[in-house]
């Protein structure tokens, strides 16, 4: 008889799989600056990537039936949407590095939040700006901006974006980091 994996077990055992997805979260998936999890892997880690998936589909932790494909490689990926990692998070939490902790506890409490923070009060926009001043020389990162403000990187880019577009805001890349500063 031959023994079952991890994964196998992981189906039936909604503990088990969140112990298994918070390390598998913090090393392998899309993360930080995210508004949720996601998992890309390479065609030749089609059989791992779909192990996962299926965890995760018999949790109610995916809101697709397969596995999406993304990029000129073809590359399968999912989404965990941020109910999900809530659960997960909460079940098997917190992660061993601080800034990913910081980034898991924003997503989590915000999830089910619609319309950003205080919907109708004042526009992301205006407190982002209002943030930057507060430290006018800082360049700041989405990921310092949204942990400031308690928002999702949704919500911020566009508030970014437009004070960028008004020329409010500078723009300095250090590889694949975009750092943003009042003007």
């Amino acid at each position: 008889m031959r023994k079952q994996s991890v994964y196998e077990e992981a189906v039936t055992d909604k503990q088990l799989a969140a112990k298994i997805l918070i390390p598998l979260i913090e090393f392998e998936f899309a993360f930080m600056t995210d508004d949720s999890p996601s998992l890309v892997q390479a065609i030749s880690n089609q059989s791992s990537i779909n192990a996962i998936f299926q965890v995760c589909k018999q949790h109610g932790w995916t809101t697709t039936e397969h596995l999406m494909r993304k990029g000129k490689a073809n590359n399968p990926y999912f989404r965990i949407p941020t109910s999900a990692f809530r659960e997960i998070y909460t079940i098997a939490g917190p992660f061993a590095d601080d800034r990913k902790h910081q980034w898991a506890r924003l997503i989590v409490e915000r999830s089910g939040n619609i319309g950003g923070y205080r919907k109708g009060t004042q526009k992301t926009a205006d407190r982002v700006r209002t943030l930057l001043l507060t430290e006018p020389d800082k360049f700041w990162t989405i990921y310092d901006i949204c942990l400031a403000l308690r928002l999702l990187p949704s919500t911020v880019r566009e508030g970014v974006r437009q004070l960028y577009k008004s020329k409010l805001l500078e723009r300095r890349r250090e590889g694949k980091t975009v750092f943003w500063k009042i003007r």
